[in-house]
């Protein structure tokens, strides 16, 4: 399973953090995928996703959002994540990470490592 060919898919439970967003105030729980991007899945204005944990005790899927135009951080949990909902989780959180990255590009990493304006 990939998201582009070639490419090799880690599972989303594999990778490792070296720690994990303290949950806030404001928290939501999805009774699962469908639910979830029912109800928020679309917004990426609003709502900017900075990072995602996997918690394999639960199956869960814990979102960490700043509500931008409120300063508000919010914290989402979605559970369980089925086998088959993978695949659309990840490129649902691929689409937050290019969403993220274009915000940042302006300073990008190749500019950086490039040498760029000193």
């Amino acid at each position: 399973m990939s998201l582009n060919q070639g490419e090799p898919m880690t599972h989303l439970w594999e990778p490792e953090h070296s720690h994990y967003c303290r949950p806030g105030d404001c928290a939501t729980t999805y009774s699962s995928w469908r639910v979830f991007m029912q109800s928020e899945g679309k917004d990426f204005e609003h709502n900017l996703l900075f990072r995602w944990d996997w918690d394999e005790r639960d199956r869960s899927l814990r979102l960490c959002w700043m509500v931008q135009d409120k300063g508000l951080y919010r914290y989402t949990v979605i559970y369980p994540i089925r086998p088959d909902d993978e695949l659309s989780v990840r490129e649902w959180l691929k689409s937050r990470w290019e969403h993220l990255a274009a915000l940042w590009a302006p300073i990008s990493c190749v500019e950086f490592l490039s040498g760029g304006d000193k």
